[in-house]
């Protein structure tokens, strides 16, 4: 999953969290387009918490960048989301288990 947004170039992955582990973490990659020597490469972590039930899904499935509608501008009344405003949607899974070789 890869896209672009303000001279930036995005991509989402799913990597071992170490080498020698056998668990999983996404990661949100960025680096600005006009850099050729890769200086402002960043990865950040992304992930789920389940709200009621507290389960971690820290396994991206797929993402896409868009504008959000009226009800879910709304629905964030507290942390206002501007209609105009490019947001990132993602579906996560959850991991087999912590030693899995392979995530869900």
């Amino acid at each position: 999953n890869g896209f672009s947004h303000d001279g930036f170039s995005y991509f989402l992955t799913v990597q071992k969290t170490a080498v020698d582990s056998q668990a999983y973490h996404s990661r949100l990659v960025c680096v600005c387009q006009n850099d050729r020597a890769y200086f402002s490469y960043t990865e950040l972590p992304i992930a789920c918490y389940g709200h009621d039930d507290g389960i971690h899904h820290n396994v991206v499935q797929a993402a896409t960048l868009h504008k959000p509608g009226q009800n879910l501008s709304q629905a964030f009344t507290q942390d206002f989301m501007p209609t105009t405003d490019d947001v990132l949607f993602a579906v996560f899974a959850q991991s087999e288990s912590e030693d899995s070789s392979v995530p869900k």
